[in-house]
């Protein structure tokens, strides 16, 4: 039996998904042989928003192949009758802290609508960045620094700041 891998990417597939930046369903076949080509150096004149994405490691796809080499699921993103399915989570979580730079953009005959879906995905991606920061403000890290020991306040008055460090280390901090 193939693995997934190999399903994912025979002739047959039916697979679709919902592309996750553009909207738009798309056989998933179509988005792995889309990948092959632009792997491969060429620059086909159709989806370039996708090999925008692609390129910039905001597509999905790169990471779906990368899995599907180690997934035992036959059925994973394979089907031989039409069905729009869902991208796993963990593909998802993969991408979306990513940012397209402008720069990827401009090489690249973009319409209108390909680059505002594509600056929504990068605000969407510095919102992701930024909810993951943890706050602290400088009084809270301030508080969390312990003060020196009479040894180490000695060695740094002395201005001996390596002894200092050796002292704290031999101290356990």
């Amino acid at each position: 039996m193939l693995g997934s891998y190999h399903n994912a990417l025979r002739d047959d597939n039916q697979f679709h998904i919902v592309c996750p930046i553009f909207g738009a369903e798309t056989p998933i076949r179509s988005c792995f042989e889309l990948r092959e080509m632009v792997w491969k150096g060429d620059k086909p004149n159709v989806r370039k928003g996708c090999q925008v994405c692609l390129h910039s490691g905001k597509c999905p796809i790169n990471n779906i192949l990368l899995s599907l080499n180690k997934e035992d699921e036959p059925s994973l993103y394979y089907s031989q009758t039409k069905v729009v399915g869902r991208l796993k989570q963990k593909h998802l979580d993969k991408i979306e802290h990513i940012s397209t730079p402008n720069y990827f953009m401009r090489g690249y005959d973009l319409s209108e609508k390909e680059t505002k879906l594509i600056e929504q995905a990068n605000e969407n991606a510095k919102v992701f960045k930024a909810s993951e920061r943890k706050k602290v403000t400088r009084t809270e890290a301030m508080e969390t620094v312990a003060a020196p020991k009479q040894k180490e306040k000695a060695s740094i008055d002395a201005g001996d700041i390596s002894s200092a460090i050796n002292e704290a280390i031999k101290e356990g901090q």
